[in-house]
């Protein structure tokens, strides 16, 4: 059977990669072996390991929260390992004894070498598991196989901590006691619940937005222009729920870029954008793409051309060709909320997008 699993491997894996599977220019989707995985794979696995051993969801890696995750996950391990160890010192007590009796036993006693051996294995695959799921944008839904091991490693924590306390180690108790209150039962669970909590907040608050733009921008091309925010990515597909009659006749995300914007109109239907900064700044912006498209680029999309004059990893410089700029809604990010923007108001504008204020 092991041999069998080999072969299916092999044939699995010469499948994938000789019809060409997996994903390509994404700067979230990593392709499994390639050298963009193997320079992301240590950093994401300690996201991971953040939200397998403390709870801190490996969600808000999209946010922009990498650095606090990391500080988080290279923390987790070394306390993650004293734990074990307490745990494992401590399995030399057979399940059938008594409380008395366990208490009683030599604190010097060898723990069960087995047991030791498979619950330091279990601890091992669970954060090894966790390897090959870097190849993914970070998030809970990839830690629900492990962090059944970390449940169960909080559980016997939590039982070594109260065996510790009745025997008269109090202060090792009280630092089991501690970590298994803080991360496994505490913030835990408040970890958990923040992600949801804000989805739902935002769930609520987008229609609106949308409900907005649509009577903002009935039957003309909505052109989103600077708009660093990864939940108006949504937007458009609100849209979908309305009558034609009753919503923009097509809705277009240009840039998603936080830096400086400059749009210059050249003629009644010609504009340049300029963009000072990384055009992919925004992890929600590299789930598409993970390089600047090369330029010269033409895209013809539905109400508006769009061709790349310049990108670079610190200016992006696009023409928009808006054959009916009549027919065109401009909408720009101030403060965390859609605005509109006025084109044509003059020659030039230059504007900074902002996010809503903490």
């Amino acid at each position: 059977m092991p041999l069998d699993g080999f072969l299916l491997t092999l044939v699995f894996l010469g499948m994938y990669f000789s019809l060409d599977y997996g994903s390509h220019h994404s700067g979230a989707y990593l392709q499994p072996g390639s050298p963009s995985f193997f320079r992301e794979c240590l950093l994401r696995w300690l996201v991971l390991v953040a939200g397998l051993l403390t709870g801190f969801p490996p969600d808000l890696w999209l946010f922009g929260a990498q650095p606090l995750q990391l500080a988080i996950g290279i923390l987790a391990l070394p306390l993650g390992a004293l734990t074990l160890r307490s745990v494992v010192r401590n399995l030399d007590c057979d399940p059938e004894q008594s409380l008395d009796q366990r208490l009683g036993q030599r604190s010097n006693s060898e723990p069960d070498p087995l047991r030791a051996r498979r619950l330091m294995a279990l601890c091992v695959g669970a954060l090894l598991s966790i390897l090959p799921l870097t190849s993914g944008i970070p998030g809970g839904r990839l830690l629900m196989l492990p962090s059944v091991i970390a449940a169960a490693l909080f559980g016997m924590a939590a039982r070594r901590a109260a065996r510790a306390w009745l025997a008269g180690s109090r202060r090792r108790g009280l630092l089991l006691g501690a970590w298994v209150a803080l991360f496994g039962i505490g913030l835990h669970p408040l970890f958990r619940a923040l992600v949801p909590l804000d989805m739902a907040r935002i769930g609520k608050a987008l229609p609106e937005v949308a409900q907005g733009i649509a009577e903002r921008c009935r039957g003309t091309v909505a052109l989103a222009i600077g708009v660093p925010d990864s939940n108006s990515a949504y937007v458009g597909s609100l849209f979908l729920q309305r009558p034609a009659s009753e919503r923009p006749s097509v809705f277009h995300m240009l840039s998603m870029a936080p830096g400086r914007h400059r749009l210059t109109q050249l003629g009644s239907d010609r504009f340049q954008l300029e963009i000072d900064g990384d055009f992919l700044a925004l992890p929600w912006a590299r789930i598409y793409r993970d390089t600047a498209v090369p330029s010269p680029l033409s895209l013809a999309l539905e109400g508006v051309q769009v061709e790349s004059l310049e990108s670079t990893p610190t200016t992006t410089r696009l023409a928009l060709h808006v054959p009916s700029p009549e027919s065109a809604c401009w909408l720009t990010l101030e403060k965390g909320e859609l605005v509109p923007l006025d084109a044509t108001a003059g020659p030039a504008l230059e504007w900074t997008p902002s996010l809503r204020p903490q």
